[in-house]
């Protein structure tokens, strides 16, 4: 549009959309936390309403409904990570309008993910200990919620782990339904997992901190040494470094000897030597497709680099 002189029909259409004052600006990258912290902030209230988890067990038939007569409680859950810690938030509330509140400090490494199933695997067996049939959940994470209801996948095999163990955990109760809420409607919890990341007893008053020491599900590591994955690319590398095996193909045994020097063993996982970075770790397997998932669909998606 602005070269008319390169072609005649670029002029006609320039003196055309002329009187609309049509305008082009270039697409901007979007920030991925920018965009999940407006999700949070407007939830699509109608997807949810339809979308909420309803876990029904009964002794009869499937598909017949029976008369539940139990009382309902309602479940708050809320968990986050930070420079401070990771930290997960409980309130269970009767009937009555009794509320039962928990704040745990998780002393172990764990990502904001990790901390929402941990709130919320809390609340399950705190509510199973309270002989509780019927429970309404709430919670404002919006992948802890999608993901128990079915609407999404678990990326990477620690979450499926998590999402599992609260699945089989639900199959308890007699009725649970999960609903998202915005973060505005859970401060109650919130402010508890602030004060559960910092370990501060004193400023919580009669509620209790408990510190939890070990996840809910047992600990899965991905690309190690001693991993039963079959043969990789980093297979004659670690049989070289660990005992000095090469293949029998001149050229290929001199292209292993030359690659080693590159990589060394730490912690039992292979990494790669950098001049100007750290240690690169080498993965392969699922952890390298659930990467790669992130890097084109998830939280990096939006990011040219």
């Amino acid at each position: 549009m602005h070269k008319p002189e390169s072609s005649a029909r670029m002029l006609k259409w320039m003196v055309e959309l002329g009187h609309f004052e049509v305008d082009y600006k270039p697409r901007t990258a979007i920030k991925g936390q920018a965009l999940a912290n407006f999700i949070l902030e407007f939830p699509p209230h109608q997807e949810v309403k339809q979308g909420a988890l309803v876990v029904m067990l009964s002794a009869e038939e499937a598909g017949l409904e029976i008369q539940n007569s139990a009382p309902w409680w309602s479940l708050f859950v809320d968990g986050a990570s930070n420079g401070d810690g990771a930290r997960a938030k409980i309130e269970l509330i009767s009937p009555e309008a009794h509320k039962i509140r928990c704040a745990t400090h998780l002393a172990f490494h764990a990502t904001n993910n990790d901390a929402e199933y941990e709130a919320l695997i809390n609340g399950l067996k705190l509510s199973l200990e309270i002989k509780v049939e019927n429970l309404n959940m709430f919670s404002d994470s919006m992948i802890v919620v999608y993901q128990i209801n079915g609407g999404y996948q678990a990326k990477g095999p620690r979450t499926e782990l998590y999402l599992k163990c609260a699945q089989r955990i639900i199959t308890r109760f007699n009725e649970v339904r999960l609903e998202l809420i915005p973060h505005g409607q859970n401060e109650g919890a919130d402010e508890l997992a602030k004060l559960g990341s910092r370990r501060e007893d004193t400023l919580l008053g009669v509620e209790p901190l408990d510190i939890q020491r070990q996840s809910s599900v047992p600990v899965h590591e991905v690309g190690s040494v001693g991993s039963d994955l079959g043969p990789t690319w980093m297979t004659p590398i670690l049989a070289y470094i660990k005992e000095g095996s090469l293949p029998d193909e001149k050229n290929e045994a001199r292209k292993i000897n030359y690659k080693a020097t590159r990589y060394v063993i730490y912690d039992g996982v292979l990494y790669k030597r950098g001049f100007s970075v750290p240690l690169l770790k080498c993965i392969d397997g699922d952890e390298c497709n659930y990467i790669l998932r992130e890097v084109h669909e998830g939280i990096c998606d939006n990011h040219s680099g």
